[in-house]
């Protein structure tokens, strides 16, 4: 789970990879596992870009050849807790 220190809500993220999928690329869950991490530090870093390439387009790196994330796995991105509401008088 991350958390989003820049807001009231917590912010959660489930990757659930796909074991058929995986299997159909010669990956194994310590391959996935590893790769993931990698690209979920560099989403982070991204974080503060304009325009973010979504968790589910992030490619990862598996002994040399490039998956999707979300061709690997299923992503669950959820919002708990009271998020600030925009305002167009706060302006």
């Amino acid at each position: 789970m991350f958390d989003d220190d820049d807001s009231e809500g917590e912010v959660e993220i489930r990757i659930a990879p796909r074991d058929a999928d995986l299997e159909a690329g010669g990956i194994t869950d310590e391959d996935f596992t590893r790769a993931l991490e990698t690209a979920i530090d560099d989403w982070e870093r991204d974080d503060a870009a304009e325009e973010q390439l979504p968790l589910e387009d992030r490619v990862l790196q598996i002994r040399g050849k490039s998956f999707r994330l979300g061709d690997l796995a299923d992503i669950d991105v959820s919002v708990h807790g009271d998020i600030p509401e925009f305002d167009e008088e706060d302006e």
